[in-house]
């Protein structure tokens, strides 16, 4: 976890649903790594989700520090979850879920430059850093183009957190 800092918060508890003891560090201390690894790519699902229904259609001159704190919050959960996810994969030793996690993470890789501009940096391993300033710079309906329902990104990035949450609910 030293690549990555995870703000324990109610929008990723929100994402958490039925396993919210995983969004916290102390839930996540002892937990099993499998139930671990479905719990976080299920949150990165329900991220990716959350994202895409997030109403983005405010204008920006109209938008209220409220708006963009809310936007700011989902997309930390995102991240979050995203990070949480990429760690517990990887402490499974699956390697079915380690080939999916690679395809993931260069997907990332492949946007790199593209989500920098969002405020969003890669670091090394993959994981993600989002910027406290990201939401201030660019206007919701820049974000609506990457993040929102009809984006390829997030479509691709659902794509394999799909991959992950069945091949993870195969142990359940």
């Amino acid at each position: 976890m030293s690549n990555y800092i995870v703000s324990y918060n109610q929008s990723l508890r929100n994402l958490y649903t039925e396993n919210r003891v995983y969004a916290t560090r102390a839930g996540r201390d002892n937990a099993n790594a499998l139930s671990l690894a479905k719990a976080d790519t299920n949150a990165v699902g329900r991220g990716i989700l959350t994202l895409g229904n997030f109403n983005y259609s405010t204008d920006d001159e109209g938008a209220t520090t409220s708006e963009k704190a809310n936007l700011h919050k989902k997309l930390r959960a995102f991240v979050d979850s995203y990070n949480l996810s990429l760690d517990s994969v990887s402490g499974t030793k699956d390697k079915a879920a380690t080939k999916v996690s690679k395809k993931l993470q260069k997907l990332i890789e492949k946007n790199k430059d593209e989500l920098s501009s969002y405020g969003i940096s890669v670091k090394s391993g993959g994981y993600l850093s989002l910027s406290n300033s990201a939401v201030e710079n660019l206007s919701f309906e820049t974000f609506e183009k990457k993040f929102g329902k009809d984006s390829e990104f997030m479509s691709e990035l659902s794509k394999f957190e799909k991959q992950l949450s069945r091949h993870f609910d195969s142990y359940a």
